[in-house]
């Protein structure tokens, strides 16, 4: 039965997602969306990794159940069109990157991600001044506010 469902998501998406017209473009919506809440470096369709994505708590039961299939059957999907955020400077890293690659709980990787989202920063760049060591006192200010 889980193969069954499995399956059909793939097909599903795969079919939304090259069919030109208003389902392909909610498909695109939803995954640049989910790309932005998973805040990593690498595609959610490809990086198959423990994201933060994945717990019990978003929002997205399709994504994740997609994901959690394609993690089972140690499969992958590659888009055409890559919704990745480019790198702003030499050094800058994605923050999910370093927060994933950390010793937190999970829960404390769920509530920075949150945060993250607030902000609406993906990179370590957005969080500082053009010099890049300076930390813009702007966020600071909205951390304060959250």
């Amino acid at each position: 039965m889980e193969d069954s469902q499995g399956i059909g998501q793939i097909q599903m998406f795969l079919k939304h997602w090259r069919t030109p017209g208003h389902a392909s473009d909610l498909t695109k919506i939803a995954i640049a969306w989910w790309q932005f809440v998973s805040g990593t470096s690498r595609p959610i369709m490809e990086d198959m990794s423990k994201l933060a994505i994945d717990d019990g708590k978003s929002e997205s039961k399709l994504i994740r159940s997609l994901r959690g299939y394609l993690r089972a059957i140690g499969a992958t999907i590659e888009v055409d069109r890559n919704i990745l955020p480019p790198l702003q400077r030499e050094n800058d890293a994605y923050l999910m990157d370093l927060v994933n690659a950390s010793n937190m709980r999970p829960s404390r990787k769920y509530y920075a991600n949150l945060v993250r989202m607030s902000l609406q920063v993906s990179l370590v760049s957005d969080l500082c001044q053009a010099d890049g060591i300076n930390t813009d006192r702007t966020m600071w200010l909205l951390l304060i506010h959250i």
